[in-house]
């Protein structure tokens, strides 16, 4: 045999293989970054209606004043007033999103007080409430009272599809999902107005 041949065929083979594996990291990383963009373009549709709710809390634009706007404060609901009718934001875990494979996923609810309810598929959904010195409040029937309230809201969305899947022990296959979180705390300014 010619070792010219052998040679030329080795790092043909080598060359072959370089590329082959390079096209599957690209591939891998554009489903990474096509995951990531739609998780984030999911949580920011999220982000953007919570954000324009909670800073109406109380709002009234009839007269300065609004008794108790917030009706309902518990760690996964909300409800409150505002000038167009209560607003609720609430979830119930044991809805499972079954359009998806995620395990994790379930549905987050907004009721805007008018007969249409939206839902938005999430995996975490947490709230909390502080009073004026920054303290959690954990007695919640004195939070409809207060004045000076804070609400932070944590929200948490993942790829409904896995990125990765690896067979583990006894034929078990063990998914990764996108995971992208948000946390804010709120400061609704028609309830925390110093002169009322």
């Amino acid at each position: 045999m010619n070792m010219g041949i052998i040679t030329s065929f080795v790092v043909g083979g080598l060359m072959l293989l370089s590329i082959l594996a390079y096209n599957m990291q690209l591939s891998s990383s554009t489903q990474e970054t096509t995951i990531s963009a739609i998780n984030q373009q999911r949580l920011n549709d999220i982000v953007e209606v919570i954000s324009f709710d909670l800073k109406r809390v109380g709002y009234n634009n009839t007269t300065s004043f609004m008794d108790d706007p917030i009706i309902t404060a518990e760690p996964d609901e909300i409800e409150f007033k505002t000038s167009e009718g209560n607003i609720t934001w609430y979830t119930v875990e044991d809805d499972k999103v079954t359009t998806t494979t995620n395990p994790n996923d379930f549905y987050l609810y907004r009721d805007d007080g008018n007969g249409t309810i939206t839902k938005y598929p999430v995996t975490h959904f947490k709230l909390m409430y502080y009073d004026k010195d920054n303290n959690v409040v954990n007695d919640i029937s004195t939070l409809f009272q207060q004045r000076d309230v804070s609400i932070e809201v944590e929200v948490m969305v993942e790829s409904g599809e896995p990125m990765n899947s690896r067979f583990v022990s006894g034929g078990d296959v063990n998914n990764t999902y996108h995971r992208t979180v948000w946390k804010r705390t709120f400061s609704p300014n028609n309830i925390n107005k110093p002169w009322y």
